[in-house]
């Protein structure tokens, strides 16, 4: 809580200056053909909390060609594109990276504990482990709110968006519950964002005792 109201003022602050350390886009995550729901949840959390704006986009994978009408063409996969200040971009790929490394090691617990045969499940408990982990960031923000700190948005990344992507279409994620999806979202609002450390990568998180 205390780490979220800091970043929350300092991002305030940033916004009435406009940012003197300006603005940038990066690619967070691999490109994919298709994307979990819980890693859709997982951007959107990074747009909600994270000061980021998150917007997917097409790109050809070279990897892959096949023949269309007798001429090679590449295969398109969406990758999500993240625009912000470089310093919550850094912490954007963290929180990514983070939290599906742990989501991954808490999905093997949760099926070693009830002994269940293969990966069905799988994607449903991550995305319940997401949503229970967005829940635990909202009760903070509602906290923040109470005190007067009130995210509003930072007008020079949406400008950096609307230049880059003039014509955006927004779309919703739908979840199908179960009880690993429960089971998810139960461990979910127990994760502990550690502190991230330059030049480590991985990482596997904890839930509170």
């Amino acid at each position: 809580n205390a780490a979220h109201r800091l970043m929350l003022t300092h991002n305030i602050d940033l916004a009435r200056t406009r940012a003197a350390s300006g603005y940038r886009a990066r690619t967070i995550g691999p490109p994919r053909a298709r994307h979990d729901v819980w890693e859709k949840l997982l951007f959107g959390i990074l747009s909600s909390h994270f000061f980021v704006r998150v917007v997917w986009v097409t790109v050809l994978d070279t990897t892959e060609v096949t023949q269309r009408r007798g001429r090679p063409a590449f295969a398109k996969r969406t990758v999500a594109e993240c625009v912000g200040t470089p310093a919550n971009l850094e912490i954007a790929a963290w929180v990514y990276e983070f939290v599906g490394v742990t989501g991954e090691r808490l999905w093997k617990e949760h099926r070693r504990e009830h002994a269940l045969r293969g990966d069905r499940e799988r994607r449903r408990y991550l995305a319940g482990l997401v949503v229970g982990f967005r829940q635990q960031l909202e009760e903070s923000a509602a906290r923040c709110k109470v005190e007067g700190l009130v995210w509003v948005g930072d007008p020079g990344v949406d400008d950096l968006v609307a230049r880059r992507h003039p014509r955006l279409v927004r779309s919703g994620v739908r979840v199908t519950q179960s009880d690993a999806f429960h089971h998810g979202k139960a461990d979910g609002k127990r994760i502990v964002l550690h502190k991230p450390i330059r030049g480590e990568r991985g990482g596997g998180g904890q839930l509170t005792g």
